[in-house]
């Protein structure tokens, strides 16, 4: 049904990210493609400076590993990709450069 299905995963709720998962795999054609991804949010600037830089790193490597792991789990091919932004933006900006069918 479709070539290019983005699935955007919240941070926190990976077990609903699983049952997205799950839903694009049974819409993909044969040849299709899955890309599962995850957005981290920038601090506003107010609070960057009381907020330990570690802090922004940590939940990006947690999403990269959370990512991977989903993906594994199904024994996917599926890239992954993480953002930093705005979630709404980024989603966007990752199906429009993949020229997705449906996110």
């Amino acid at each position: 049904m479709y070539k290019k299905i983005i699935v955007p995963v919240a941070g926190g709720q990976f077990e609903k990210g699983e049952m997205a998962l799950k839903k694009a795999i049974s819409l993909l054609d044969d040849d299709g493609e899955i890309c599962l991804m995850t957005v981290v949010e920038r601090m506003p600037s107010y609070l960057s400076i009381e907020v330990p830089h570690e802090i922004m790193v940590g939940a990006m490597d947690d999403g990269r590993a959370k990512l991977a792991s989903l993906r594994d789990s199904h024994g996917l091919t599926a890239s992954t990709e993480l953002r930093v932004g705005p979630p709404a933006h980024e989603i966007l900006s990752v199906a429009e450069e993949q020229q997705a069918d449906l996110i």
